[in-house]
């Protein structure tokens, strides 16, 4: 099951990097330069959607349908877009993309929680950090080199074929997963869940375009309707760090709120005001996936493991704070830019050792009947934080702000959101409660 489970993530991790890579030569190619914000920004808008739908799914059918249909939905993406003849369709089939990595993390984590025992969670959750190394450094290069050879259709080509090995490996797994639970979501309210996440995602893509475009005053209100939306969408309890799994929910959108401040917006700062080149820019970035998945190695040890979990996510976020008011120091220009790089890694040690324990927290403190609604709650939190700092960042850039102070300034802020989850890790231990 782990090793499936791993080829799996493994997989999606190369998809989403060859992907990035070569969008700009599928752009100009297909002469569609003006739907490059709207390909890359796709999978995220359909991904809060599936994500809520697929939670419910698998708590009434199990993880073993999912995984099958996200595989299939998977494939489907890959060829379309590898046969795409322009840039509108070839948008289409990444907001199919979206959905399918939507359904397959709910479906494997889901998986995970039913066929292992708790003390091997956190080692499979540290493999499937460690399945996203390999594919972010040698994932470009692959696919470049392929776009450069052969065209760039042979990437989605190869990675939607290899699929094929890939679900093989994990069908053994899938044949031993329990169907589903007797204790169901009513219809009609798992359908409010749906269309409550629809409207999140459709806010998100507002959001995305208030920030491409600058317009500020826009902010606020969209803002104000994706907290409405997200009541409806996330577990009850979640907007207020309720006890239990609401607290880890909060968390990890803390969590992935404060990390992707340094991660979308440091290679432009490094490039802008730093003067690297991409290549060493792309080398900082580099230490976010090693360092990542080092902390999640580390976290999976059994001496690591001893320490309850709120005081290994104190230990954890507290790096992150250091670490990203630490990478503050890039703008400043006297500052070495060594000091930015090693503080950047410890925040990416950081978010390492944080992720997997608030993983194997959910796994251990949500009910199992409900195992699906909880994880999607997971996912939607650190999808919808990631894409609410990327709008928010980009709005600053699209008024003229990417300058030193402008950049300090979303640093700190990142580093103050960390401090204040480091704040909340108390609330993971406990039992979960009506809200």
């Amino acid at each position: 099951m782990a090793f499936g489970g791993t080829a799996l993530v493994t997989l999606g991790a190369y998809a989403d990097r060859a992907t990035n890579t070569v969008l700009p030569r599928v752009a100009d190619d297909l002469h569609g330069l003006a739907w490059f914000g709207a390909a890359a920004a796709a999978p995220m808008i359909t991904y809060v959607a599936a994500t809520a739908w697929a939670g419910i799914r698998v708590d009434r059918r199990g993880p073993a349908g999912g995984i099958v249909l996200a595989a299939f939905l998977f494939i489907a993406a890959q060829l379309g877009s590898a046969i795409s003849p322009s840039m509108a369709i070839f948008t289409g089939t990444r907001l199919l993309s979206g959905a399918s990595e939507a359904i397959l993390d709910i479906s494997v984590t889901v998986l995970v929680a039913q066929l292992l025992p708790e003390e091997l969670r956190a080692k499979v959750f540290a493999a499937f950090a460690v399945a996203w190394v390999a594919p972010s450094v040698v994932g470009p290069v692959v696919a470049g080199g392929l776009a450069d050879g052969v065209g760039w259709r042979w990437s989605f080509v190869l990675t939607g074929l290899l699929m094929l090995p890939a679900l093989a490996m994990v069908a053994p797994a899938l044949r031993r997963s329990v169907a589903g639970s007797s204790v169901q979501p009513a219809e009609r309210e798992g359908r409010r869940r749906v269309l409550a996440a629809v409207l999140a995602s459709l806010v998100l893509g507002l959001l995305a375009w208030v920030g491409s475009t600058g317009h500020l005053w826009l902010l606020v209100p969209a803002l104000a309707m994706l907290a409405v939306t997200l009541m409806r969408t996330l577990p009850a309890g979640t907007l207020r760090a309720h006890p239990g799994p609401p607290a880890i929910i909060a968390m990890r959108a803390m969590v992935a709120g404060s990390f992707a401040v340094g991660s979308l917006f440091l290679p432009l700062l490094l490039v802008s005001l730093r003067g690297y080149s991409l290549s060493h820019a792309g080398v900082v970035m580099t230490l976010t996936a090693a360092l990542w998945a080092f902390g999640s190695w580390l976290n999976a040890r059994d001496r690591i493991q001893a320490f309850p979990a709120a005081t290994r996510l104190r230990v954890a976020l507290g790096l992150m704070a250091l670490g990203i008011a630490g990478t503050a120091t890039f703008v400043l220009s006297p500052v070495p830019g060594l000091i930015g790089m090693i503080s950047w890694s410890i925040a990416s040690l950081g978010i390492g050792l944080a992720t997997p324990t608030l993983s194997v927290a959910m796994l251990a403190a949500a009910p199992v009947a409900e195992q699906g609604h909880y994880q999607s709650g997971i996912y939607i939190a650190q999808a919808t934080a990631s894409s609410v700092v990327g709008a928010l960042g980009g709005a600053l850039i699209a008024t003229g702000h990417a300058t030193a102070a402008g950049f300090g300034v979303m640093l700190l802020a990142g580093a103050a959101v960390a401090l204040a989850g480091a704040a909340l890790a108390g609330r993971v231990a406990k039992p979960l409660q009506n809200p």
